[in-house]
């Protein structure tokens, strides 16, 4: 009985761990892209500019983004929650790649010409990783529940 439930809140330490680490990464640049919205938005009401309110609405989309790609981290991080297998660590990966190049990046930027983030891959990646982790996991669970002949 000590042992069942030692074995069920030790396996759940990846699901913990993954979930406060990607929510902690996930935290800087949307931290940024919160300080770029209020610059801009700050600015654009002083001047009224097509080029402030293109800063604000590139903000926005920012904000959108990190929110959307922190959604799929902890979505992530509760199906490793449920029941960490070794096969989802490629998922985690995906996850990592996409929160530190968006930190190394650095898209919150105002625009001059372009934007940096002209096409949103952390959502992109981050939402295909946690299909990837979800279909993992629902299909080695009903490998593990159909009965062997």
């Amino acid at each position: 009985m000590e042992a069942d439930r030692k074995m069920k809140t030790t396996s759940r330490t990846p699901g913990i761990f993954s979930a406060i680490l990607l929510t902690l990464l996930w935290c800087l640049p949307f931290g940024r892209a919160l300080a770029l919205y209020q610059a801009t938005q700050a600015t654009f009401a002083e001047t009224n500019s097509f080029n402030d309110h293109n800063d604000v609405a590139y903000s926005i989309v920012l904000l959108k983004v990190y929110g959307i790609s922190l959604l799929a981290a902890l979505g992530f991080a509760g199906i490793v929650f449920y029941r960490p297998r070794i096969v989802l660590w490629l998922p985690f990966c995906a996850h990592l790649v996409a929160v530190l190049g968006t930190i190394v990046l650095k898209p919150e930027r105002v625009i001059v010409l372009f934007p940096d983030l002209l096409f949103p891959w952390p959502v992109a990646l981050c939402v295909a990783a946690t299909g990837l982790a979800a279909i993992l996991h629902f299909s080695l669970n009903n490998l593990e529940k159909t009965p062997a002949n």
